[in-house]
């Protein structure tokens, strides 16, 4: 169970990932060793799944992000399992959902190109052993918010009235 302590935590966290465990601590009003221990306790109960670095996709030679909803002709969980596994390993993906509704997968796909994308739709769509029926593509324009991680203020407000201290 979290509290108000750790969500602050978890939100500090989440804007700057680089904060040292002091810059941290004093942000919350914790003790360092305190502080320190949370984070660990809160990594070992899998509320921080890691840490990364936000890329910038197109001085990566990246700089073409679409969604794609993707249908399969057989919903058979063996042709599911063939998907997916390919779709893993392709470089260009960078998410996957598995979606209801009259699409099975919303994709995430980062490439050089239109001319790699497309390249990489006709490959799925030509490969009988992966039984995609329909691609539908989105282009991605430009970013007009970029995910900045998941809303805590509700949950911060909702456990602010019983803060743990050390």
């Amino acid at each position: 169970m979290i509290d108000a302590l750790d969500l602050k935590i978890l939100a500090a966290l989440q804007s700057e990932g680089r904060l040292t465990n002091q810059a941290l601590a004093e942000q919350v009003s914790l003790s360092a060793s305190a502080c320190h221990a949370r984070v660990r306790r809160l990594e070992k109960e899998g509320y921080i799944a890691g840490y990364r670095a936000m890329l910038k996709p197109e001085l990566l030679g990246r700089p073409l992000t679409v969604y794609a909803l993707i249908a399969l002709e057989r919903h058979g969980r063996q042709g599911q399992k063939a998907f997916e596994a390919h779709l893993k390993s392709l470089p260009e993906v960078t998410e996957c959902f598995e979606l209801s509704g009259q699409f099975d997968y919303l994709v995430r796909f980062m490439a050089a190109s239109i001319e790699d994308y497309q390249a990489l739709t006709e490959n799925l769509i030509d490969n009988a052993e992966l039984g995609v029926g329909q691609v539908m593509s989105h282009v991605v324009m430009r970013t007009v918010q970029p995910f900045g991680g998941i809303p805590l203020e509700g949950l911060l407000a909702a456990a602010g009235s019983s803060p743990t201290t050390e």
